[in-house]
Order: C-alpha cells, then sequence, then structure tokens
C-alpha cells in the first residue's frame, strides 16, 4: 500500500501567508521553503509527495515534473489549474469507478483548502486535509523527530584521545598544530 500526499502548492503558501501576517509574499523563496518543509516531512512519514503549482497563465503548454529533494514537483501546463491536476491525479491513483476504488489499497491525501476540490476528494475515497492541518501536522513531526533524534544521540562520545598514552596524544597535538 503506497500513501500519496497530493499538496497544491500555491494554496498552502497563500495559508501561510495569511497566519503570519504577510501581504508582500515572495513566491520563489516560499516555494523553497515548502519543498524543505514537505520533503523532511515525508521522508518521515514515508509517503510519495505531489507538490503542485499553477502555472497555467505560463506560454508552456505541458506539464513540468521536477524531482526535487525525494518529492515530485509538478508545474501545471498552459490552461491547467493545480485544481484540474489534482482531481485527474486522484482520479488515476483511486480509480474511477467505485469498484476499482473500493479494491484499491493505496491512499490519497490531498491538502488544499478550496472546498470544490475537497467535496471531489471524498467522492473519490480520498482523505482531504486543510491547509492550515498540514502545517499544523508539519509541525508536530518536526518535533518528534527532533525528540527521537535528541534520544539516539549518544550523550557520552568515544574519543580516541581517551584511550591512547599520553605521550603519543601529546605528539599528535603537537603534528595538528604545525609544530
Amino acid at each position: 500500500m503506497t500513501t500519496y500526499l497530493i499538496v497544491d502548492g500555491y494554496n498552502v503558501i497563500h495559508h501561510w501567508a495569511e497566519i503570519r501576517g504577510i501581504t508582500d509574499i515572495n513566491l520563489e523563496n516560499e516555494r523553497e521553503h515548502l519543498i524543505h518543509l514537505l520533503s523532511d516531512y515525508s521522508g518521515y512519514c514515508g509517503c510519495t509527495t505531489l507538490l503542485v503549482f499553477d502555472a497555467y497563465t505560463q506560454d508552456d503548454a505541458d506539464n513540468r515534473v521536477i524531482e526535487r529533494a525525494g518529492i515530485s514537483v509538478i508545474f501545471t501546463g498552459k490552461d491547467q489549474t493545480a485544481d484540474s491536476y489534482i482531481e485527474r491525479r486522484v482520479y488515476e491513483i483511486m480509480g474511477n469507478s467505485r469498484e476499482a476504488r473500493r479494491r484499491n489499497r493505496d491512499q490519497v491525501r490531498v491538502v488544499t483548502s478550496d472546498n470544490a476540490v475537497q467535496q471531489m476528494v471524498l467522492a473519490c475515497g480520498a482523505v482531504r486535509i486543510p491547509s492550515r492541518e498540514l502545517l499544523l501536522d508539519m509541525k508536530r513531526v518536526r518535533k518528534e523527530a527532533a525528540k527521537e533524534q535528541a534520544v539516539t544521540e549518544p550523550k557520552d562520545r568515544n574519543r580516541i584521545s581517551e584511550h591512547m598514552k599520553e605521550s603519543v596524544r601529546d605528539e599528535l597535538e603537537a603534528m595538528r598544530r604545525g609544530k
């Protein structure tokens, strides 16, 4: 069973900016930051992540898919919104019939605050996650991972210098200092 996380990138970025009270958003910086956060989150949770950005006003007719930091970053093609791309991918993964969805063991989680997309996601048997919930869960996972890392790091380091003769240690220290 595969767990897919499909994220409407600009939806999350704008929600995030709204929470922080930012009106002037540097989209490029925010995209990079979101990619970094989702990469960590996906690695910890073990899910396959698709981060989708609208590029439908651009002249490029095709979708661009870039693999970055273990996640797929998708820029939609000309005249295609992130919402329509997400809808199509959910149907592809879950199946477009009730029987296909019943047999499917994959789990699809879609992150968006767009009500129409959320309704479509629920109708397909996928899980909807509002942008706010993703941000809260990413924060929770970061804290959890930091706690796990603190527990696994050794308290005392085993240094080789503690196990050698003092004369050898002094000679090596003199060499390190260039004497």
